[in-house]
């Protein structure tokens, strides 16, 4: 209580002052008009400069939330065009093809670039359904493919791989080929097997060739950067420019081939 009293004691005219600045201010507000309708413009373009940084910061830090949803959304949609792909693309013979690929979205966490083996870490595991073997891509092309997974966690051998192996095609030209990453160049892939016979040019778009229970047919892989004849040769020398930048590679996709295992389980009957 004596503390109080001494803040009064050395603070009263101020405090008072404050008061009676406050009272003014009220009053003036309250029986004059242009003064009120002042007051009421500036303490609404304030409480809406606040709300609206209120907004923006409540916004941010729902941001990771947000994209999850949006990255489940497009996930849903990538599998409906697939489906729909292979079903138009098969009507005729395999009318029960919709629905064969199924895709899990996914965050990269940790990855390496800069050696001659390099792979990435994701955040889905075997509890939400990823398997060894399943391909993944990005909004771009192809991103490698599983190797191992734990409950949570998953691990990813990159394009960027020595023994990476994918089966690419020549976009609307009947040829495909070996893809491989045997340059130092993050961005360059090798494609190999293209007869010389074929019309190759540069800038023609390589996909996935649909050759494998991996990756869908007609996935984005990469251009044409450089294609030669060497001298005495049957094949092309080609490299291949990446559709992106595996630097950016934060969030992806892993392919479920539902009928895959089917495909896989039958094949290997006629070796046994």
């Amino acid at each position: 209580m004596q503390s109080i009293i001494q803040l009064f004691t050395r603070y009263g005219t101020f405090l008072l002052f404050l008061l009676l600045e406050a009272a003014c201010f009220i009053l003036i507000v309250k029986y004059n008009g242009e003064q009120k309708e002042i007051f009421i413009s500036s303490s609404n373009r304030i409480s809406a400069g606040i709300l609206q940084r209120y907004d923006k910061f409540t916004s941010y830090l729902n941001l990771d939330d947000r994209m999850r949803k949006m990255q489940e959304e497009n996930a849903r949609l990538v599998a409906e065009l697939e489906s729909l792909k292979s079903f138009y693309a098969n009507q005729e013979s395999f009318p029960d093809s919709i629905g064969q690929f199924q895709t899990i979205p996914a965050k990269v966490f940790n990855k390496s670039t800069f050696g001659n083996n390099n792979w990435f870490t994701l955040d889905r595991g075997s509890n939400h359904g990823v398997r060894e073997g399943m391909g993944v891509i990005n909004d771009k092309g192809v991103v490698g493919i599983v190797r191992k997974t734990s409950e949570n966690f998953s691990l990813v051998m990159s394009v960027l791989h020595r023994d990476m192996r994918i089966s690419g095609a020549i976009k609307n030209k009947s040829s495909h080929g070996l893809l491989r990453w045997k340059d130092s160049d993050p961005r360059i892939l090798d494609l190999e097997f293209i007869p010389r016979h074929v019309a190759l040019e540069l800038g023609d778009t390589i996909q996935t060739s649909g050759f494998s229970n991996i990756f869908p047919q007609d996935i984005m892989i990469g251009t044409v950067l450089y294609r030669e004849v060497p001298q005495g040769q049957n094949f092309y020398q080609v490299k291949v420019e990446l559709a992106y930048d595996f630097f950016d590679v934060d969030y992806v996709y892993i392919i479920d081939n539902l009928t895959g295992a089917e495909v896989v389980r039958l094949e290997e009957s006629i070796s046994q």
